[in-house]
């Protein structure tokens, strides 16, 4: 009887034991997770900096922090579309199209998602794109609920590029 017993007591100490550690081992992971936030949130304050004083090279080298330390963080994507803006104001498109893509590739927010994929149809379609453009804009699979405006906007000036005056009055219209 008294083996039965310690067995118990060993399976309940074993039970107190595995608890302890999970919640120790949550708490620093959660420790760790705000410690990143803070520090990607630093870094993408220095893209925005470097952005507003038109610095280009210290921008784009603390983007590139954010995107290889910080990539599963909304400021790496923020700062990416920051990015994307700032080149393409530049005359550089391709290398916004490259930012913009890789945002898209990385967010995980929906309404940031929706940002990205119209912004990307718009470079392409300023390079011309119009398969890439139309594709991108064809990923929108379901309803784009407040961005929809945006997205027949996009398409209109798609069909327009296009020389399809119609489906460019249509998609206007829907907007």
């Amino acid at each position: 009887m008294l083996d039965a017993g310690s067995g118990r007591g060993g399976a309940v100490s074993s039970w107190v034991l595995l608890g302890l550690a999970v919640l120790f081992g949550a708490k620093a992971w959660f420790a760790y997770q705000h410690k990143q936030a803070d520090q990607a949130s630093g870094v993408y304050i220095q893209v925005m900096n470097a952005l507003a004083s038109n610095n280009a090279q210290a921008a784009t080298e603390a983007g590139e922090v954010l995107t290889t330390k910080y990539s599963s963080s909304t400021y790496a994507v923020l700062a990416t579309m920051a990015l994307a803006k700032f080149k393409r104001e530049q005359g550089q498109d391709k290398a916004a199209q490259a930012e913009l893509q890789w945002a898209l590739k990385h967010v995980d927010q929906d309404g940031i998602k929706q940002s990205v994929r119209l912004r990307l149809a718009r470079v392409m379609l300023a390079q011309k794109d119009y398969k890439g453009a139309a594709g991108i804009l064809d990923e929108m699979k379901q309803d784009p609920g407040a961005f929809k405006a945006e997205y027949d906007d996009v398409r209109g000036d798609l069909a327009m590029a296009q020389n399809h005056p119609d489906a460019a009055r249509k998609a206007y219209d829907q907007a």
